[in-house]
C-alpha cells in the first residue's frame, strides 16, 4: 500500500541540552530579526499539568469506561485511598478582603434583616442593621473584632454582592489581619460541594465528577497554608469555591457518593492531589509519576491543542535587554509527548544579548495556556517538509516535501536500508539492503547492485549534487558508485573494528565520508576528517551521520540518540529531553543551525532552527517502523 501524509506546518526552534561531544563547533548567530510582528505558538493542555486532567478524566469516564478509582489511580498513581472525618474548614472569602461585609439572615445584633460590618481602624470595627443589602443603615455597635455570624435557623447566611446574593453554609467570622478578612466556617463535605461545579462542567460524566470530589477533598485536607487565619482560600490559588449558591445537583450526587474519600501516601498523610483543567496528553509529573492522558484527546475539550500569538514587542519590552528580539530558542524540554514536551527552559535571543526563562516563567508572562508549546513561525532552517521512509519502501511525506511514490505494498526481495532526495527537491530515490535501487519523480536510475552478489549488505546511499548519480555503501565500507558519482577510495577489503553504518556526501561532491557503528570515520576525496568516537566509548552505537552544508564538519547520531558534533554546534540530543529512542538517523538543516532526529517508531525530533511538520508515530493505527529521514530544503 503507497503512503503519504501531509500535515499542517508546525516550526519548532528547539535547542536541547543534553551531553554530547563537541569539537571546534562555531556558533550560529541569526542576522535578521524575528520574521514577523508575533511569535506564534501552537501548544497542548491548559493548566499546570500536574495530577490529574479534568478532562482527561472526562474522557477515560466516557471513551474508555473508566471507574472513578481507576481514574484516580492513574493521575495519582504513589496513593491509595484513604478516608478522612467531616471536619471544619476555614476558607477566606477573597473578594471580601478590606472591603466592607453585608450579611443577610445573620442570628446575631437583633436578627435583624442584614448586617453591615466595616473596618474602621485597627481591629476596631462598626456594625449597622438595616433592611436589605441596600440598607439604610443603622449603627448598632463599635468594638474589637472578630465578629461572629451565624445563620438564623432553617437559612443560609446571604452575602450581598453587587449584582447578586451569594449563600454560605456554616457562619462567618469578620477578623483584622492587616485590614479585614472575611472567613467562612464550613464543614468539609460542605466545602468540597462548592467547590467541584467550580472546577469541573456539572454536565461532566458521574465517574469523572467523583473523581473531582475526592481530588478536591484530599486537596483541601492536605492544603493548610493560605494564610495564618483561614487554610483555604476560594479562588484558583487553593480551590474554586462559590457557596452553596454554587452547587449543583449532579456534583452534591458525586460528592455524597464518596463521601469522606481521600488519597493518601503510603507514609498515611493526605496527597495534595493537584489538578487542571487539561494535561495536553501528558501529566508534568512532580509529586506524582507523569503519565499518559489518553482521556485528554475527549471531543469536548477545547484545549488539547490550542494556538497563541505574543506580540514581539511585548516581549521586548518585558525584557528590554535583548534589544531587538531575533529569535526564541525552546533550549529543554520534559522528554514526555509531542515536540518533546513540555518547555523546561528556553532563550529569548536578540542584538543586544540573551535572556534564559522557564517555560512557566513564559507561559506566565505572556498568558499562555500551558508550558508545552512550540513556536510555529520561527526560524525554518532553510527546510520547509522532510520525507521518512519505512523498511518496506512506504514513505511518508510531511510540509511541503512532495509524494512521487512509493514502494509500500510492492514485494521486495529486501528491506529498505535509506533514501536521498535530489537537491532541487524533485524527487528521491531509495535503497535495498540488496542494493536494489528504486527512483521516483525526476530522480533517474543510473544502476544498481540489486541481483548481484555482495560481501556485506549496503546500509546506506549519498546523491551527487547534480542529481545525476549516488554512491553507495555496504557494511564493509565497499562503495559502489554510478552515474556521474566518482569513485574516491572504499574500506572494502579493509580490516575494521566495527562495520559501517552511513556515509554523506562532502560539499561539492568531490569525496564523501563513511562512519562505523563505533563512531569511526573515514574520509575519501575531498572530505576532511574533522575527528570521530572510534576511540571512545560510547553508550549506544552510532547509527548515521549529516555533514554541514559545505562539508566543513559533521554531526554522528547514536542509537540511545546522543550527539557527537565535529566543527560544528551542538543543538541538543534525545537524552537531553529524556525522549525514547532508539534512534535511527538525522539530517541537519541548510543554515546548519538544527538537525532532526528521527527514531525507529517514526517520531521526529527537532533541535535549533529545524522545523517541525509532524511524525510517522503520529498516523493513527500505523505500527510499522522507520529507517530514515531526508529534508526538503529551501536554500
Amino acid at each position: 500500500m503507497t503512503r503519504s501524509l501531509r500535515r499542517t506546518q508546525l516550526l519548532l526552534a528547539a535547542t536541547v541540552i543534553g551531553s554530547a561531544l563537541v569539537v571546534g563547533g562555531p556558533t550560529a548567530t541569526p542576522v535578521k530579526a524575528y520574521p514577523g510582528s508575533h511569535v506564534n505558538l501552537t501548544g497542548h493542555g491548559w493548566g499546570h499539568g500536574r495530577g490529574m486532567g479534568q478532562f482527561g478524566a472526562q474522557g477515560y469516564a466516557t471513551m474508555h469506561g473508566w471507574s472513578y478509582t481507576q481514574i484516580l489511580n492513574h493521575y495519582y498513581g504513589n496513593t491509595t485511598m484513604g478516608s478522612v472525618g467531616n471536619e471544619t474548614l476555614t476558607v477566606r472569602v477573597t473578594r471580601k478582603d478590606n472591603q466592607g461585609v453585608i450579611v443577610l439572615n445573620a442570628n446575631e445584633f437583633g436578627a435583624p434583616a442584614a448586617v453591615y460590618i466595616a473596618r474602621i481602624g485597627a481591629n476596631d470595627f462598626r456594625v449597622q442593621t438595616g433592611d436589605g443589602c441596600g440598607g439604610p443603615w443603622t449603627t448598632v455597635a463599635t468594638g474589637a473584632g472578630p465578629i461572629n455570624l451565624t445563620p438564623k435557623p432553617g437559612a443560609l447566611l446571604g452575602l450581598c454582592d453587587p449584582a447578586a446574593v451569594v449563600s454560605y453554609k456554616g457562619t462567618f467570622q469578620v477578623k483584622d489581619h492587616d485590614g479585614s478578612k472575611l472567613i467562612n466556617f464550613v464543614s468539609t463535605e460542605d466545602y468540597v460541594k462548592g467547590v467541584v461545579p467550580r472546577e469541573s462542567p456539572a454536565s461532566f460524566h458521574m465517574e469523572a465528577l467523583k473523581a473531582q470530589a475526592v481530588a478536591a477533598r484530599s486537596y483541601a485536607r492536605a492544603f493548610d497554608r493560605d494564610a495564618p487565619y483561614a487554610q483555604q482560600c476560594d479562588t484558583i490559588r487553593c480551590q474554586v469555591y462559590g457557596g452553596a449558591s454554587g452547587e449543583a445537583a449532579t456534583t452534591n450526587t458525586a460528592v455524597e457518593a464518596t463521601a469522606g474519600q481521600v488519597r493518601r501516601f503510603s507514609n498515611g498523610s493526605i496527597a495534595s492531589t493537584e489538578f487542571s483543567s487539561s494535561t495536553g496528553g501528558w501529566t508534568a509529573g512532580d509529586k506524582f509519576p507523569a503519565v499518559q492522558d489518553l482521556g485528554d484527546s475527549v471531543s469536548s475539550n477545547p484545549n488539547h491543542t490550542w494556538t497563541a500569538s505574543v506580540p514581539v514587542a511585548n516581549i521586548e519590552t518585558a525584557y528590554p535587554a535583548i534589544g531587538t528580539l531575533l529569535a526564541v530558542d525552546i533550549t529543554s524540554r520534559n522528554g514526555l509527548g509531542d515536540w518533546g514536551g513540555r518547555v523546561k527552559q528556553l532563550v529569548l535571543r536578540g542584538t543586544n544579548g540573551s535572556v534564559t526563562l522557564t517555560g512557566d516563567t513564559f507561559r506566565s508572562r505572556f498568558a499562555l495556556k500551558s508550558d508545552w508549546f512550540i513556536v510555529t513561525n520561527g526560524e525554518s532552517g532553510g527546510v520547509d517538509g522532510y520525507w521518512v521512509v519505512a523498511p518496506d519502501g512506504g514513505l511518508f511525506a510531511f510540509g511541503n516535501a512532495g509524494y512521487f511514490g512509493s514502494m509500500g505494498g510492492h514485494p521486495l526481495n529486501q528491506p529498505i536500508v535509506g533514501m536521498a532526495a535530489k537537491k532541487d527537491n524533485s524527487g528521491y530515490w531509495m535503497v535495498a539492503r540488496d542494493g536494489g535501487i528504486f527512483a521516483f519523480g525526476s530522480a533517474g536510475f543510473f544502476g544498481s547492485m540489486g541481483g548481484q552478489r555482495l560481501n556485506q549488505p549496503i546500509v546506506g546511499m549519498a546523491p551527487t549534487p547534480s542529481g545525476n548519480g549516488y554512491w553507495l555503501v555496504a557494511s564493509d565500507g565497499g562503495i559502489f558508485a554510478f552515474g556521474d558519482a566518482r569513485f574516491f577510495g572504499s574500506m572494502g577489503g579493509s580490516r575494521l573494528n566495527q562495520p559501517v553504518v552511513g556515509m554523506a556526501s562532502s560539499g561539492m561532491g568531490n569525496g564523501y565520508w563513511m562512519v562505523a557503528s563505533d563512531g569511526g570515520i573515514f574520509a575519501f576525496g575531498d572530505a576532511r576528517f574533522f575527528g570521530s568516537t572510534g576511540s571512545i566509548r560510547l553508550n549506544s552505537p552510532v547509527v548515521g551521520m549529516t555533514p554541514e552544508r559545505n562539508g566543513n564538519g559533521y554531526w554522528l547520531v547514536a542509537g540511545d540518540g546522543g550527539i557527537f558534533a565535529f566543527n560544528v554546534p551542538f543543538h541538543g540530543s534525545l537524552p537531553g529531553i529524556r525522549a525514547p529512542g532508539p534512534a535511527v538517523d538525522i539530517r541537519a538543516t541548510s543554515t546548519n543551525g538544527g538537525y532532526l532526529i528521527v527514531t525507529g517508531s517514526g517520531r521526529v525530533y527537532p533541535f535549533g532552527d529545524a522545523p517541525y511538520f509532524g511524525s510517522v508515530s503520529d498516523i493513527p493505527g500505523y505500527r510499522g517502523g522507520v529507517e530514515g529521514i531526508e529534508v526538503k530544503r529551501t536554500s
